[in-house]
């Protein structure tokens, strides 16, 4: 149903005395009309789905997270927080003896750690997007908020800001500016995840979003030298999302640790190749080929995989039959050193 049907059905199904009840409206009150009605029924509900955007953003990404394959729920079972596609696309590329074992309800080490690299690669993605949508905004978002107001031009060190939990007096959680700044001020974060700006007085606002909490809180001196007015939250946001602060320093502010090696292999799995070094075919590209060329060595199975490289799309996630610029790569090495020209692939295997 599109254009308010929908709640003119429901409406139309309540009673009188129930649509008085739910939207506050007494029995003297002139009986509204259905479309008024739609319209303070759709208000309603926005201002609702508003308070509620995170938890229905979780919920709906929740959804996702089941899979059918029993070798992805494996994965998933193990490392619970993974989202299903990244365990998709890290079993895509598991070799044999790895699918072997997520099928016996084991799941292999070197998966578990691509996993986890995953985790933390997406936890860093998922802070700068609290940047750009309330709806994944999250406590590594506000942190790298803070930590990115202390890159922007005119950033004075005479100001330390402090963010607390519920209240003045609530643990601190984190902070930018130097211990001996002469200026203090604090951003007391609510149960509701909004902030209400401090000064040894009390409060200097009520209860709002990060960034007009932040420009309550500097004093006018600040805001100056920032080139910013207090009521420029919006303005604020995009120049803290355009000059964010570098990834390194954000891996290093939520102490993720150092990434280890198998990072390099996930994000490039997940599809983030860019800026990477070229690098040899790994080792789960060379067993899918011996198993296709059993017949092949080694080196003539490098030879192979090198020339793939050099063919866009020539390397798919898997290998049902012989890929076509296969015969290109025959041809040119038929009087070349590798002399291969009669291998031909296994049977493919369902």
């Amino acid at each position: 149903m599109t254009n308010g049907e929908l709640l003119k059905t429901v409406l139309q199904s309540l009673t009188e005395e129930e649509i008085r009840s739910h939207f506050g409206e007494r029995a003297s009150d002139p009986q509204l009309s259905l479309e008024t009605r739609v319209k303070h029924l759709r208000k309603r509900l926005a201002r609702i789905a508003e308070r509620n955007r995170e938890p229905l953003f979780h919920s709906r990404y929740g959804l996702l997270q089941q899979s059918q394959a029993p070798a992805v729920q494996q994965l998933l079972d193990s490392v619970p927080s993974l989202p299903a596609r990244c365990a998709e696309r890290l079993i895509d590329h598991a070799s044999g003896e790895e699918l072997q074992a997520l099928e016996e309800r084991r799941t292999p080490r070197r998966l578990v750690e691509q996993a986890e690299a995953a985790l933390e690669a997406l936890r860093l993605n998922r802070a700068y997007e609290g940047l750009h949508m309330d709806a994944v905004q999250s406590l590594d978002s506000d942190r790298l908020a803070l930590n990115s107001l202390r890159i922007q031009p005119g950033w004075s060190d005479q100001i330390q800001l402090e963010l607390k939990h519920h209240s003045p007096d609530g643990p601190s959680w984190h902070r930018i500016g130097p211990e001996d700044a002469p200026l203090r001020r604090s951003l007391v974060r609510t149960e509701a995840g909004r902030y209400v700006p401090h000064d040894a007085k009390g409060a200097l606002s009520g209860e709002t979003d990060l960034y007009s909490a932040i420009l309550g809180a500097l004093p006018d001196a600040q805001r100056e030298a920032l080139d910013i007015q207090i009521h420029q939250s919006v303005e604020l946001r995009r120049r803290l999302r355009q000059q964010a602060l570098p990834r390194a320093e954000l891996r290093q502010l939520l102490d993720a640790g150092t990434p280890l090696e198998p990072v390099r292999e996930t994000l490039r799995l997940l599809g983030q190749d860019a800026g990477f070094d070229a690098q040899p075919p790994g080792q789960i590209l060379l067993e899918r080929a011996q198993q296709l060329f059993p017949s092949l060595g080694e080196p003539q199975l490098n030879d192979l995989l090198s020339h793939l490289h050099t063919q866009p799309g020539a390397l798919p996630t898997n290998w049902p039959r012989w890929p076509p610029s296969i015969n290109a790569w025959r041809a040119s090495s038929a009087s070349g050193k590798t002399k291969c020209r009669h291998a031909t692939p296994a049977p493919a295997r369902c």
